[in-house]
């Protein structure tokens, strides 16, 4: 996606010098690359007709696209430059876009992490309308209890994927390196972090922690104490996943459609550093393995 690059805060002592942006629009977006130069000119792409009259669209996008001064403070020039190309690109001739304004029918519903570095969407390269996402700390799935305000959020949203979209699929995707998962770890060895809505949320992964150890326990060769746990912060990741998936089968329209079978779970698990996926492997959902072999 096109990107304009937002201005640079460069320290100098105490004071800070605003330097003039760089716009960077890449092939994608049929526009032309200028680098920073007094002899250098830049064409912008022309403004989409539908907005040809619209005086605020008009200047607002001209001056994005030519201005040595961003309109938008660091990295928000860059979302904005991304958002008009996503138009440009999206609901141009062809585009998906104004066909999905009618209605959206995704086949999958996916629980992720709120984590800036695991986007569903871009890990699976899914495109508009084909995910319907519901992204929060830790990537929980809160047992079924409509008179518990804890997790109210995530059970609506299941209850419209699952009941008015009629999805076919829940996915439930952690991934490692999770600070969500890391607080639950520091929490079960006393030392839960000081943030007052976090705790609460953390609640719904249940004696997750205590899960592992208990594993852990059963192998001779380990003696790992709560304080250990950080070391197999992959481990209680993934159990967090299972845990998640054993809540959701405690919904009664979940499980209906699951004996019907028209709905599976299934549970995926992320490693940020390799890109290498784990999964549950349907009908079971008890245990992850990785997708590829080493």
């Amino acid at each position: 996606m096109g990107t304009i690059a937002g201005s640079l805060a460069v320290a100098q002592g105490e004071k800070e010098a605003l330097v003039p942006w760089r716009v960077r629009v890449e092939a994608r977006t049929s526009a032309l690359a200028v680098a920073q130069g007094e002899k250098e000119a830049l064409v912008p792409p022309p403004l989409p007709r539908s907005d040809a009259n619209n005086p605020w669209t008009t200047r607002h996008y001209e001056f994005c696209m030519t201005s040595d001064t961003p309109p938008f403070p660091g990295p928000l020039a860059d979302l904005v430059a991304g958002a008009l190309a996503f138009r440009k690109n999206e609901y141009g001739a062809g585009g998906p876009m104004p066909r999905l304004a009618a209605g959206q029918q995704p086949q999958v519903l996916m629980i992720g992490c709120s984590d800036s570095r695991v986007d569903p969407a871009l890990l699976c390269g899914a495109q508009p309308g084909e995910l319907f996402v519901v992204r929060h700390i830790a990537n929980l799935a809160p047992a079924y209890d409509p008179g518990d305000s804890l997790g109210q959020g995530v059970r609506a949203a299941l209850e419209y994927g699952v009941k008015v979209l009629k999805v076919s699929h829940i996915v439930v995707l952690g991934h490692s390196h999770c600070g969500g998962i890391r607080a639950l770890i520091d929490t079960a060895a006393g030392r839960a972090p000081a943030l007052e809505c976090v705790g609460a949320w953390l609640s719904l992964a249940g004696d997750v922690c205590e899960q592992v150890l208990r594993r852990l326990a059963a192998d001779p060769a380990k003696n790992v104490s709560a304080e250990g746990l950080p070391a197999y912060a992959p481990l209680v990741e993934r159990q967090a996943v299972l845990h998640s998936l054993h809540n959701l089968r405690t919904y009664p329209w979940i499980s209906d459609r699951i004996a019907g079978g028209t709905l599976s779970l299934h549970g995926w698990w992320f490693a940020l550093e390799s890109g290498r996926l784990w999964t549950t492997r349907p009908p079971a959902a008890d245990e992850l393995t990785p997708l590829e072999a080493e």
